[in-house]
């Protein structure tokens, strides 16, 4: 007896990717943050530490990190499953599962720790 209404496939892949344009902004009120331990207070105008947190100063659309701090080129991995149920001759189900893996680093270091 074979099982002709089902199908099982393995799918892998590798995909080159180039970065064009990226950056990273940030945008908030003054306002006063806590940072974590381990995290270096930004030495900008306007920061002051205090004894219970930091005060920042309002920022608006600020590139907090810029396109060199990424890698411009990345390679990516995937591995996953397919499956086909058919039904009838007009209704099949599919399900496709994968996982992406990022062979390469993909994003920068953060930029304040120490």
């Amino acid at each position: 007896m074979t099982l002709l209404f089902f199908r099982l496939s393995l799918v892998a892949s590798i995909a080159p990717s180039l970065l064009l344009n990226g950056q990273e902004r940030i945008t908030h009120t003054s306002s006063k943050l806590k940072y974590p331990s381990g995290v270096s207070v930004p030495s900008d105008p306007g920061y002051s530490i205090s004894y219970d947190g930091v005060f920042v100063p309002q920022v608006t659309n600020q590139v907090y990190v810029s396109k060199d701090k990424f890698s411009a080129f990345q390679l990516f991995a995937a591995i996953g499953l397919r499956s086909d149920f058919d039904l009838n001759d007009d209704w099949s189900l599919n399900f496709d599962g994968r996982a992406n893996f990022s062979i390469l680093i993909p994003a920068h270091q953060p930029m304040f720790i120490n």
